[in-house]
């Protein structure tokens, strides 16, 4: 053994029993100096039971132990003990006072950690015991069966009334897209957090346990409140703590019900948006961040408390590297835990999940910090978020396989892994010719929409309705009144000719003749208008095309058919005219002339062979098309105030067409075009030298 003389514990440390844990007890002590709670098994109280209160050997301790029967611990035992002890802090420093182990936990913090604690900073603000036994008895009705009932009863008929008003919704949350409605929003989340560790603090006063401090925490610099619920670890049913750890998703969903109530039933105004707000807040609060297990918020307390297994993502980490380790190089090691294969699995797994979403999460943290901070800082935080959150377990993994190299190479299991992990590598480096989609549009005018102006008999159609030439009558009507209309006004328009005549030789009668004209003009008129109504009823192609959704056949000659009735559209053939958008990245792959394709959204629509003319020198501000934005459902990205307005660099694309196409009016789709012949690797280097170029200003190779 390392140690020859046993270390002194710290007298002010406190032990608690809690229930029992896969058949063993289970005991917490609790470090009053840090607030701070371990768990240890029965077999690691039944030591320290016996340990000794000044500096001794461990011969001593194993000789205190035989005489009270109690099994001895070997070398590895202590050993393992003394070094968990001594991580905790637990033991009492060389000066022997509390100022010293602060000093100590303090000096045994390394850089990595002090960076670590200023991106989780926790500022205690109060002490919130007193007010909370104040306040209890207000609060105490709300614990009641008849008060939860009642919750879920006011939910159910929001949700039913929601369902039955989605466009209400739909409007009052397009109002919070806008900068006020933004500033609103936030400001409501802040006071929902506030009521969120209330709920916490007040179930905990319920339950029989103490908040010693609330406080704010800094997330990334992201004020958040936050209450201190180490005590609950106190509580000895588990229900209790479920209860706890629940309080505050309890508190907020309480909160939304009543709120989606005032929201449908008040009239238009401050209070009903002020309701709306709070509705969705406590709802997103809940839903969206309290309940994921995966980061150490309420959800991962409830799954720790539910299924009986605390410090659940230290002991399913530990447990996923013992897995990984097996798995990849055969290591024999035991498994850190004796659980069952059913429980291993799902402690396996929900560690592999909480590695996958940290990565990602924290890789977002690092984004974020680069894009807020001025260049040099922004890359700086950029870099360290990497290193400490992403980079540094890696780096602490490869240094234990390392470690272990020499048994891992006797097995062939780390032949087969490292051949799959060459495999990926050479995937990585593998040179593949790339795709350039482009979102794009292709427009001919309008073709001719077929329509019947007025009723009328049949009397032709055209009979290939697949080659139409400009001018061929597509279909003719005829009124069958229109001969009988025709003759009479054609008599009494030559009666009325005569009568002025014959007045225009009397001058005696002006005012009859001055009638005269003006009657005849009438009648003149009308034969014109009959006249123009029958040319109308014959309809001529515009243009050449094809006639589409054209149903009519031979056997409807003779026919009546209403009015504005649409019998077809007659489209043009002809070069399209292409517009697209192609993103800075992949601007590169495009060298005007090139062939391309356009494939249009609709899967009805064939493939078209295209020539792309022309790429813009300069990315551009504005989309010309909307129907291509975001706002629209098309794919380019816009800002939201503003939906012609482009987010991100986009080039403009102009194409043709190299063949005569069949098109009805707008058509999106994409220019899809072969790219360069690159590799991930490479385009992962070039797009970190680009960003280290545009932040630097340096040209680097």
């Amino acid at each position: 053994m390392q140690a020859s003389v046993l270390p002194i514990l710290r007298q002010d440390i406190r032990l608690h029993r809690i229930n029992a844990e896969q058949g063993q007890a289970r005991f917490l002590i609790h470090d009053p100096l840090s607030h701070r709670y371990f768990t240890l098994s029965k077999r690691s109280i039944e030591i320290l039971r016996y340990w000794p209160r000044k500096p001794t050997s461990p011969d001593a301790l194993r000789d205190i132990m035989r005489k009270n029967n109690a099994p001895l611990p070997d070398d590895a035992e202590l050993e393992g003990l003394i070094q968990f002890l001594r991580t905790a802090n637990l033991l009492i420093a060389r000066e022997k006072t509390l100022d010293a182990v602060k000093k100590q936990s303090l000096n045994r913090k390394s850089m990595v950690q002090k960076i670590t604690g200023l991106l989780f900073l926790k500022l205690p603000l109060l002490k919130p015991a007193g007010f909370i036994e104040w306040a209890y008895p207000v609060v105490r009705p709300l614990f009641t069966k008849t008060f939860a009932l009642l919750c879920v009863l006011l939910a159910v008929v929001a949700a039913l009334m929601a369902v039955r008003q989605p466009q209400i919704i739909s409007e009052y949350f397009i109002e919070l897209l806008t900068f006020n409605g933004g500033i609103a929003f936030i400001f409501t989340m802040a006071m929902v957090k506030i009521v969120h560790e209330f709920g916490h603090a007040f179930q905990a006063y319920h339950h029989g346990s103490r908040i010693p401090r609330m406080g704010i925490m800094l997330m990334f610099g992201i004020p958040l409140p936050y209450t201190e619920l180490s005590d609950v670890w106190q509580l000895k049913r588990r229900k209790s703590r479920l209860f706890v750890d629940l309080g505050g998703i309890l508190a907020e969903l309480a909160l939304a019900s009543w709120a989606s109530i005032v929201f449908f039933i008040a009239a238009e105004g401050p209070i009903k948006t002020a309701a709306f707000v709070v509705a969705l807040a406590s709802v997103i609060m809940s839903l969206a961040i309290n309940l994921n297990p995966l980061m150490r918020f309420d959800g991962y307390y409830i799954l720790s408390d539910y299924f009986r297994v605390p410090n659940l993502q230290t002991r399913s980490n530990n447990l996923a590297r013992w897995f990984l380790r097996k798995t990849l190089f055969g290591d024999r090691t035991p498994s850190p835990e004796n659980w069952s294969p059913a429980t291993t699995r799902t402690l396996v797994i929900f560690g592999f999940s909480v590695w996958i979403y940290r990565f990602f999460l924290y890789l977002g943290f690092a984004i974020l910090a680069y894009s807020l901070a001025f260049k040099a800082l922004g890359i700086l935080l950029f870099a360290l978020e990497l290193y400490v959150f992403i980079a540094k377990p890696v780096v602490q993994e490869l240094k234990h396989w390392h470690k272990n190299r020499e048994a891992y190479m006797k097995n062939p299991r780390t032949y087969f892994s490292f051949a799959i992990f060459s495999i990926m590598i050479g995937l990585l480096f593998w040179p593949f010719q790339g795709v350039v989609k482009a979102p794009a549009r292709a427009q001919i005018d309008q073709g001719q929409h077929i329509i019947t102006p007025f009723s009328g008999v049949i009397e032709a159609l055209h009979q290939q309705p697949t080659a139409v030439q400009k001018g061929d009558v597509i279909i003719a009507l005829a009124d069958p009144d229109h001969a009988y209309f025709e003759q009479k006004l054609t008599s009494e328009i030559r009666l009325l000719n005569e009568r002025v005549t014959r007045a225009a030789s009397d001058k005696d009668d002006l005012a009859a003749q001055t009638i005269t004209t003006e009657i005849l003009a009438t009648k003149m008129n009308e034969l014109a208008q009959l006249r123009d109504k029958a040319q109308r009823m014959v309809i001529r192609a515009e243009h050449d095309g094809i006639l589409r959704d054209f149903h009519l056949t031979d056997r409807q000659l003779g026919t009546m058919i209403a009015p504005k009735t649409q019998i077809g559209i007659l489209e043009k053939t002809g070069n399209l005219d292409i517009t697209g958008y192609v993103s800075a990245k992949k601007a590169n792959a495009i060298t005007p002339p090139q062939s391309a394709n356009f494939v249009p959204s609709d899967p009805t629509l064939p493939a078209i062979e295209i020539t792309i003319d022309s790429i813009s020198p300069l990315a551009a501000m504005v989309l010309d098309y909307p129907e291509l934005g975001t706002s629209f459902g098309g794919p380019i990205e816009t800002r939201i105030d503003d939906n012609r307005k482009l987010k991100g660099s986009w080039y403009t694309v102009t194409a043709r067409s190299d063949q005569p196409a069949v098109t009805a009016g707008v058509v999106t789709g994409q220019i899809v075009t072969p790219g360069t012949t690159e590799s991930y690797a490479q385009r992962i280097w070039v797009a970190v030298l680009a960003t280290l170029r545009k932040e630097t200003g340096l040209s680097l190779f």
